[in-house]
């Protein structure tokens, strides 16, 4: 169905949530892995809400970095193997809480989980 604002070409443009680590999840029994994308990753909102089965592996800390420069630093300098990134560049959204909340259901299980 096509709104007023799309007859006239004003769209609402997906939301892109950055990171950086192993993570691997579902959209339509398709499996999506990033493991291999050392200096950083995007998901975009569609993604987000079409995600299932999230996984992240072989990390056992979340860090969450507010700063996009601080958060490009990081991961090129100091990002160590166990540590799963995620820039949220100090705003809150929708998108952001639905993408942390699956992080966090997919991590609460795991042993030695820390997060800053």
């Amino acid at each position: 169905m096509m709104t007023f604002y799309c007859k006239y070409g004003i769209t609402k443009y997906p939301e892109i949530i950055e990171f950086c680590g192993d993570l691997e999840f579902y959209i339509k029994n398709e499996i999506i892995e990033y493991k291999k994308e050392t200096l950083g990753s995007y998901v975009n909102s569609y993604n987000v809400r079409d995600m299932k089965k999230l996984k992240i592996k072989n990390a056992n800390k979340i860090i969450f970095i507010e700063n996009k420069a601080n958060y490009i630093d990081y991961i090129q300098n100091k990002k160590k193997e166990n540590e799963f990134v995620i820039y949220h560049g100090g705003m809150y959204s929708p998108t952001k809480g639905e993408f942390f909340s699956k992080i966090y259901q997919a991590m609460k299980n795991m042993r030695s989980l820390s997060l800053e």
